[in-house]
């Protein structure tokens, strides 16, 4: 019994080590997202940040924000393939290039999504899909829990 546990332990490792290979096998070195968060009427921060499929951040401050000028730093390997993973199965040919602007004084997103089968901008604010308005956080998210070094 022990055997046959061991065995089925055994295979369930194997096949979940095959599907995170395969996960990243789909994901391109040269694919990125990108997100630019735009200026309000008041002190709303700009700044675009790429995160590319390889992990590494590529990170421009311009205005009210306390990192001005250009940084780069490195994603987990994990938490870029779950990224990738994430955007890769969103369904961007049908996002429209721009959502309706509600609110002139609330800052815009703008999401850049490269792959090696398409290239696509997304513009919006509160109008957008929830999952590209939760996707902006989420780079904000992981952005901000690494280390930024000054280019």
């Amino acid at each position: 019994m022990r055997i046959l546990s061991l065995i089925l332990m055994l295979f369930a490792l194997s096949c979940s080590a095959s599907k995170e290979a395969k996960k990243s096998e789909q994901i391109k070195a040269t694919d990125s997202i990108s997100l630019e968060r735009t200026a309000c009427y008041g002190t709303c921060p700009v700044y675009t940040l790429t995160i590319y499929a390889d992990g590494k951040v590529a990170y421009k401050g311009e205005n009210h924000i306390e990192q001005i000028g250009l940084y780069s730093g490195q994603l987990e390997k994990q938490a870029t393939i779950a990224l990738f993973a994430k955007i890769s199965s969103y369904s961007w040919q049908l996002y429209p290039e721009k959502y309706p602007i509600d609110n002139y004084d609330f800052p815009q997103f703008h999401l850049e999504y490269k792959s090696k089968d398409m290239t696509k901008l997304v513009k919006g604010n509160t109008n957008a899909a929830q999952e590209l308005i939760a996707l902006a956080k989420q780079m904000d998210k992981l952005v901000g829990g690494i280390t930024l070094k000054k280019d």
